[in-house]
């Protein structure tokens, strides 16, 4: 009634692209969801980047729908699994019906939200900087150094065609050139886990992404 339930599968299913305004929001139940600024254009030589973030088990996805703002990343799947996604109308009806309920998930969004944004921080105080004039540091300034320094030049070995749009959801829109000519790839995403080690929690933390989902589901049910 105020969220939906939809199945994830590795490398082929993509929740949003950057640019999107459906206004959806998801929230990880199993599996894991990898978040990337660019994908390959199929080209020679261009080849996957590092996920800019692994997430599992709890975390909310494209949280910029709570503020109606567009997607930022490529969403791909790298686990099989499950999530749950809010449309802007379920959220409403759950805020009207049960607005405690709607409260909690948006405080465990918000504070999910509060640790990228440290973790982006972090990433650009550890940025080498060398002597700057006026117009170098005016530059330096404007630049969006949160996800500049988060993206490094990491390739692996599978075959890249594994990784195509899921034709049994709606949440991928037409894809981009670059995914569409996936399968010509010579490159894949297989052996990031290793490197990329999915985001841990505190045992507090896990135990409360765990209400929330029991919540969500009890109230799926219903």
């Amino acid at each position: 009634r105020y969220c939906n339930s939809m199945p994830i599968l590795k490398y082929r299913t993509v929740l949003y692209e950057p640019g999107q305004t459906s206004g959806t929001l998801f929230l990880v139940h199993s599996g894991a969801v990898a978040l990337f600024d660019a994908i390959p254009s199929g080209q020679e030589g261009d080849d996957w980047t590092a996920p800019t973030a692994v997430y599992q088990h709890g975390w909310f996805l494209n949280r910029e729908a709570l503020l109606r703002a567009p997607s930022k990343n490529y969403a791909i799947a790298t686990e099989d699994g499950e999530v749950l996604s809010w449309t802007q109308d379920q959220w409403w009806q759950m805020t009207c019906d049960h607005p405690l309920m709607m409260l909690e998930l948006l405080k465990a969004a918000m504070k999910q939200q509060g640790r990228d944004n440290e973790r982006d921080s972090q990433a650009a105080d550890h940025m080498p900087c060398n002597e700057m004039d006026d117009e170098e540091w005016l530059e330096f300034e404007a630049e969006d150094f949160s996800e500049t320094f988060m993206v490094r030049a990491t390739t692996w070995s599978r075959p890249a065609s594994t990784v195509h749009r899921s034709r049994s959801t709606s949440f991928s829109s037409t894809p981009r050139a670059g995914l569409r000519r996936l399968r010509s790839s010579t490159k894949s995403l297989d052996h990031f886990a290793a490197d990329h080690r999915p985001r841990r929690r505190s045992e507090r933390e896990a135990a409360v992404a765990s209400v929330s989902v029991a919540s969500v589901s009890s109230a799926v049910s219903e």
